[in-house]
């Protein structure tokens, strides 16, 4: 008896029109409307299917309630050796950045910085990608030779190539240019690296008798994230009286920043007139 009772109470409580069926509402508006708190104990499927793990209840592009990823790229794989990376199964678009080679330094300046992409690949497969890293450009080995471009770093696959632009090296009368060209496919964006910074010279008395010219050889470029840490220009003192050198402070490189320009100048240790380009790097977010 307690059973039928039960049944009853529960059959007034739900009101019924027309095939819909309302909890705690007289005029229901779908299959089942409930007005008030729902507790689940256990799993809601959606179409007879489960989420997986780290899925949320969300509506797609056709109003439909699915379960999907918050992010869609949940992993990232990052590379700045010469490879070939396998798409894993399931996934099926990946964002590539990239960041060619820096230029190297000479006498007239800094070398430029690599240039950056970003792209998403909206259709791809399970299979290989090739990826070749931009190597830095060698700073220039005399006073009188413009030093090495960088090189472009290159995606390709099934879905075609993205390319990253490099830095352009640096010369004797100024610091080296910043490549950048169009590319085709998905939707891209193109930040070309900084050009490279000119040589500065200033003078000054440092004794009573003496004076001497400064002159403060360019920067590198910076690439785009990293346009702070870019090669430090060299600097030579010089008496103006004798035309020695007093001082001389050898420019320098970010080896592990993508992308970076080598300073211009003089490096008394390896003889040459600037210092190297950073090579590229590549990072795949899926």
């Amino acid at each position: 008896m307690k059973k039928i009772t039960s049944l009853l109470l529960l059959l007034i409580a739900m009101q019924v029109s027309a095939q819909k069926v309302g909890i705690g509402t007289n005029t229901p508006t779908e299959t089942l409307d409930v007005n008030g708190k729902l507790n689940v104990q256990g799993n809601i499927k959606i179409s007879g299917v489960a989420g997986t793990d780290g899925q949320v209840l969300m509506t797609n592009n056709t109003g439909a309630t699915v379960w999907g990823d918050i992010c869609d790229f949940k992993n990232i794989a990052s590379f700045t050796q010469n490879t070939n990376w396998i798409i894993p199964p399931g996934v099926t678009k990946i964002v590539i950045e990239a960041w060619g080679g820096g230029g190297g330094g000479a006498a007239g300046g800094g070398g430029a910085g690599g240039g950056y992409i970003r792209s998403q690949v909206t259709s791809v497969s399970p299979g290989n990608i090739t990826i070749t890293i931009g190597t830095g450009g060698a700073g220039a080995a005399t006073e009188v030779v413009n030093a090495s471009d960088g090189t472009q770093t290159t995606i390709s696959g099934v879905f075609g190539a993205y390319t990253a632009p490099a830095g352009g090296g640096g010369g004797v009368t100024g610091g080296g240019i910043a490549f950048s060209f169009g590319l085709a496919g998905d939707p891209y964006i193109l930040y070309p690296g900084e050009a490279g910074y000119n040589n500065a010279i200033n003078f000054a008395q440092r004794t009573a008798g003496q004076f001497v010219e400064i002159k403060k050889y360019g920067a590198g470029g910076g690439s785009f994230q990293f346009y702070n840490a870019v090669g430090n220009g060299g600097t030579i003192v010089k008496d103006l009286n004798t035309l020695l050198f007093i001082n001389v402070i050898a420019p320098s490189n970010f080896t592990k920043i993508p992308g970076a320009g080598g300073g211009g100048g003089l490096n008394p240790g390896g003889g040459a007139w600037g210092a190297d380009g950073s090579s590229g790097m590549v990072i795949i977010h899926y």
